[in-house]
């Protein structure tokens, strides 16, 4: 992987780090269980997906359709000798390349914003074993039309919490501001072409121009013991 690609990761891990508690946080909502299987949808560069597996202490499927997301989550997990732990998966969801399951936990942080919500709960009822759960970060806006679909695929809803936009700053956007403005300044105060972080400077611009946009809500989902009619 190219220095300057490694670079971007790293900075971007760091910080998304950062909201990694509330992530933990939405897994100890679930009822304890031994050694849950689990799937991450929309994975990122595993950032989530490292952390639930060391809480779980279960197998864990990351799935993207990055490859160089993927690429460096690989890289991570030799580093940190998780490789008997999580199995990376490089595929759109949906996609039949996606172990079937099912599983005990599925995880869904931002997928849904981007492949839509209904189609996103759509995959969530198919990998979620019965009697399952599934946690689900998304946009706040919709959140009845939200609950109704929860309800149509087989599911109730445990807990829901919101991320607002105070969080968003201080736990990432303030990290990341800050790690651009020393990534310019170790190159002479220069950008890289291409500028890496393009989407990233963008998306601090835009928090600044309307910082309510920037909330965001956890959903923890269980599915109902019996098949849907």
């Amino acid at each position: 992987m190219a220095q300057g690609i490694r670079d971007y990761f790293e900075i971007k891990d760091r910080c998304r780090g950062k909201l990694a508690a509330h992530t933990r946080k939405a897994f100890r909502m679930i009822p304890s269980m031994r050694r849950p299987s689990m799937l991450d949808l929309g994975c990122g560069t595993g950032v989530s997906s490292i952390e639930l597996a060391l809480l779980g202490g279960g197998a864990l499927t990351a799935v993207d359709a990055d490859e160089a997301s993927i690429g460096r989550l690989r890289e991570k997990l030799r580093e940190h000798g998780l490789e008997d732990r999580i199995t990376p998966v490089q595929a759109a969801v949906p996609s039949s390349d996606i172990p079937p399951g099912p599983y005990d936990i599925v995880v869904a942080e931002g997928l849904l914003n981007i492949i839509g919500f209904k189609k996103g709960m759509v995959e969530i009822e198919r990998y979620v074993k019965h009697e399952g759960f599934a946690i689900i970060h998304d946009e706040v806006p919709g959140k009845e039309e939200k609950l109704a679909l929860f309800k149509k695929h087989g599911f109730h809803l445990l807990f829901s919490f919101v991320l607002d936009e105070k969080v968003w700053w201080d736990d990432y956007y303030v990290c990341l501001e800050k790690a651009i403005e020393e990534f310019d300044a170790a190159r002479a105060g220069g950008r890289e072409t291409p500028d890496p972080f393009v989407a990233e400077r963008s998306e601090i611009d835009d928090y600044r121009r309307d910082p309510g946009r920037f909330r965001s809500v956890f959903y923890i989902i269980q599915k109902q013991s019996w098949p849907k009619k």
